[in-house]
This record gives structure tokens, sequence and C-alpha cells, in this order.
């Protein structure tokens, strides 16, 4: 619970409590559920609305979206583009990223009217809220309160990430496989930067999210270059829905903490049985600090 993790110069026994708890989480885990950051339900629950009219949309019309750009990493990712784990095939996933307005021209050509508008301003609430777990996490290291948050002055290289998988019709009675090779809905892999915000859809709740845990992680490797097949080391870790996020390490926070909290390996899997042929949708704020930081 971050409510109280509130900006101050002195730390209140609610930041000290809440970085207390993600601390142990982090080094046992590398994942935690994060609640009353800051962010609404209705917030969350609007931009997953908007994400459903998005993805919905026919392959005309999703060819006249502004398409992805690797320089910028914002825009318009075509199904099955992109593989974070190279061992595998493409992905079964595609994606709309958008950064600050402040330095980046997210263009909205094509989406659904008021897309633009519902997702900066989830955007808005999620950098505000971030400042919070910032503060948490740096007393968690027994590090000056702005520790981590003197990093994101600008949040120029932060990236909101919205993440559609569709459904998976001809999927096995116990999902796909994950053999080496194979196909999954996101690849093995660990996150770059300091940490992420997940957020899932009340419908599919996550499905098909799996973690290793941090001291069977991939320490500060963020290649996704391991196929990471050894099915036993793999935990699912399902979305509570709503406006609690499910937040991981990243290569840099392990970095910065000299490997105490170390960057968790995850993947998301093809689950078994109906949620296989249901659509799935994730909201993703990727945590990167300043380009000047």
């Amino acid at each position: 619970d971050c409510g109280g993790c509130v900006a101050g110069n002195d730390p209140t026994p609610g930041q000290r409590l809440a970085a207390g708890s993600i601390d142990r989480a982090f080094r046992e885990h590398g994942f935690l559920y994060l609640t009353d950051l800051g962010v609404d339900e209705e917030d969350v629950r609007g931009v997953f609305d908007m994400m459903k009219r998005l993805f919905a949309l026919s392959d005309g019309e999703k060819a006249r979206l502004s398409e992805y750009d690797p320089k910028t990493n914002i825009g318009f990712s075509k199904f099955a583009t992109e593989a974070l784990n190279t061992h595998r095939r493409p992905d079964l996933k595609e994606s709309f990223n958008i950064r600050s307005r402040r330095h980046y021209a997210n263009d909205y050509t094509g989406t659904p009217d008021g897309f633009g508008d519902v997702a900066e301003s989830l955007w808005d609430k999620l950098e505000e809220a971030s400042r919070r777990l910032f503060i948490a996490c740096a007393l968690a290291m027994g590090e000056d309160i702005r520790f981590f948050e003197r990093t994101f002055e600008r949040f120029d290289f932060t990236t909101l990430r919205m993440l559609h998988f569709p459904p998976v019709e001809d999927s096995p009675p116990g999902g796909l496989p994950a053999g080496d090779g194979d196909a999954l809905r996101i690849g093995e892999h660990t996150d770059f930067g300091m940490v992420t915000l997940l957020f899932h859809d009340d419908e599919s709740a996550g499905a098909g999210l799996q973690v290793r845990r941090a001291g069977e992680g991939a320490g500060n490797d963020a290649s996704g270059a391991s196929s990471g097949n050894e099915e036993g080391s793999w935990v699912d870790a399902a979305g509570r829905g709503g406006a609690t996020a499910i937040v991981n390490t990243g290569a840099l926070l392990a970095r910065w903490t000299n490997d105490e909290w170390r960057a968790t390996a995850h993947r998301v899997v093809v689950p078994p049985g109906p949620a296989a042929g249901e659509d799935r949708y994730s909201l993703a704020y990727f945590l990167d600090p300043d380009r000047d930081a």
C-alpha cells in the first residue's frame, strides 16, 4: 500500500512501512502488487475501454495509425512483429506506445475519438504516482529520499505501452507449449529500466503472466537471449484488475542496487482452457530514467 508515500523532507511512518514491504518483495521475488498508488480504477478502465476500440479496428483502419518508430519508441506495432526473446518466433501481440507529450509528438491519427486525451490523462497520473514509489524505494535502500526521484525530472525516456493479445483459437487444451523456439504471447525477458508498472483488464486478469523469483532470474541481463525454458522455475502471477499495479524490477535497478534487487525475468504464455480464446489487454508503464541521468 503506497498511500502513505507522499512527498516531504522527512520520512513518514507510512513511507517506512511501504519501504520495508518493497525491500522484502524485491529481494525475494522481484515482483509485487501495489495499491493506493494515486491512480483510480476509473482512470485505468477508461484507457482499457479506448484500447479495446483501438485494437478492434480493421486491418485497413490500423494501416492509418502512426507506425511504430524505434528511434522515438512511439506508435503502433503490428501483430507478431516483435520478439522479446530472440530465440523464439515473434510475440503474439500488437501494441501502441506513447511518451511524454512535453518531449514527443504523440501521433493519434486514426485512433478512436478521445483516445489521446484519455491516454495522456492516465500518463499524467502515473507520472505523479511514480514519485511516491521512488520515495519508498529510496527509503528501502537506506538512501536519501530523492535518490531515485532526481533521475526522473523530465520523464523523457519513460514509455506507456498499450498491449493487445488476440485470441488463440487453435490452442490445445493445455495451452501453447513453451519449448525452445515456440511462439509465446511475450517471450522471456527482463525489462531494461528501473521498474515497470503493469495493469490488466478485469476480464482476462492477466492470465498467462509468469515470473521467476529474483534469485532465479536473469540478474541484470535484459537481453532476452536465454530461452528460459526451465518450466519448473516459472510461477503464475495473476493480475488483480482495477488500479492495482504489478511492479517488477528492471536491469537498471539491479545495477543501481548492486544486485541486491535483481532484474526479474517474466513472460506471457497462452493459458490453458477457454482463456486462450479470449482477448487479453495490458498496460505497461516503463519507468526508464531521464536521458541525462
